[in-house]
């Protein structure tokens, strides 16, 4: 079994309560301009932990602008630092906020990101060239990300949206490297019984998360298998039949 450790790249409450001048607040979203302070102490934290803890990949989730959750993004605020990152990124002194268009802004969104992307990438090469880079993103069609450079380099990307229609859409702006991997989880809404069955066909991965409901843990697989799919909601149903699909069992199996 791989283990990865988990990096919010653009969310870290301390950060934000630390730097309030680099951050959007500390909202249960997106918050951070990828300024290259943000981005110097995000990329310590990824080489400290493959150093100190010898892990077999980095698991990067909401690598997003602020404010971004789902599309249409609001405008960003082009903080005092967000000029200085213009700057830099655009190779001309930041406009005005005036003279901000959305294509301009755009070329920035996806700029910012690019540069965070290539930084994690060269510090986790750097650690250890065969520590694995799993992205997740639940937009992976975004404006922000199409087409990027990001998509094509990363080892395991995850469409946690779990749409049959998006996880073949991306197929091909994917590195030849790429896995490609889906997503099941109670807050995406899809049905396991489809969304299963057609990973499996097309050789994409499987993955799933939940929160334990009984203190820290989950019920017993055999909870699951003593169950009809049919019976069970939400994340109960995902699971179940996630057991079914590992085991090798038909989706109609009850244990007796």
């Amino acid at each position: 079994m791989k283990v990865f450790g988990y990096f919010c790249a653009g969310a870290n409450t301390k950060w934000g309560l630390e730097h309030p001048d680099l951050s959007y607040g500390i909202p249960s979203n997106p918050h951070i301009p990828y300024t290259t302070q943000y981005l110097d102490y995000l990329c310590a934290s990824i080489d400290d932990a493959i150093k100190k803890n010898g892990i077999d990949g980095i698991f990067v989730d909401w690598l997003w602008n602020p404010g971004a959750t789902m599309e249409p993004y609001p405008p960003l605020k082009w903080l005092a630092c967000e000029q200085v990152m213009f700057q830099e990124l655009m190779n001309q002194p930041f406009p005005g906020k005036d003279k901000i268009t959305p294509d301009i802004e755009l070329q920035f969104r996806r700029k910012a990101i690019d540069r965070c992307w290539k930084k994690i990438k060269a510090t986790t090469t750097k650690a250890n060239p065969d520590c694995l880079i799993w992205l997740t993103s639940c937009q992976l069609t975004s404006k922000d990300i199409a087409g990027s450079d990001m998509l094509k380099e990363v080892d395991w990307v995850l469409n946690e949206a779990g749409d049959i229609a998006t996880t073949e859409a991306v197929r091909s702006g994917l590195g030849k490297h790429t896995r490609l991997v889906t997503c099941l989880a109670n807050w995406n809404g899809q049905d396991p019984v489809k969304v299963i069955p057609a990973a499996i066909k097309e050789n994409v991965g499987l993955y799933g998360f939940t929160k334990p409901v009984i203190g820290s843990l989950m019920p017993p697989v055999d909870y699951y298998l003593s169950k009809s799919i049919d019976s069970l909601k939400g994340d109960e149903r995902n699971v179940a039949v996630l057991v079914r699909a590992y085991n090798h069992l038909p989706f109609d199996y009850v244990k007796k």
